[in-house]
């Protein structure tokens, strides 16, 4: 089980990881400007990755009809231990992401 301290960090780097691939430096570069030693940064990004090849054999694509989307409040997420997270529906898509992968 992780602390609580381990998955903010967890949470952090990933985070990172997202706006590393929505700019155009390199790993070295980026990991300069945010001081963050490149190996720090391998490590997460190999975490990274095999977190998304397990988003992917997890879940399974749903289609939410237009006139029932319009209504929702927010974006619930359901944990297996009976949580329940309740975020906006304009939630940025890294932000749930994180919070689905906090199992």
């Amino acid at each position: 089980m992780q602390t609580l301290l381990q998955k903010a960090t967890r949470i952090k780097m990933f985070q990172l990881i997202e706006e590393w691939k929505q700019n155009e430096e390199t790993q070295v570069s980026f990991c300069k400007s945010k001081q963050l030693s490149i190996k720090t940064f391998t490590y997460w990004y190999k975490r990274y990755k095999e977190q998304l090849s397990v988003e992917g054999n997890a879940f399974i694509p749903v289609t939410i009809p237009a006139r029932v989307q319009n209504s929702l409040d927010g974006i619930e997420i359901h944990y297996p231990n009976g949580v329940r997270i309740v975020l906006p529906k304009n939630s940025d898509l890294s932000m749930v992401r994180t919070f689905i992968n906090m199992v």
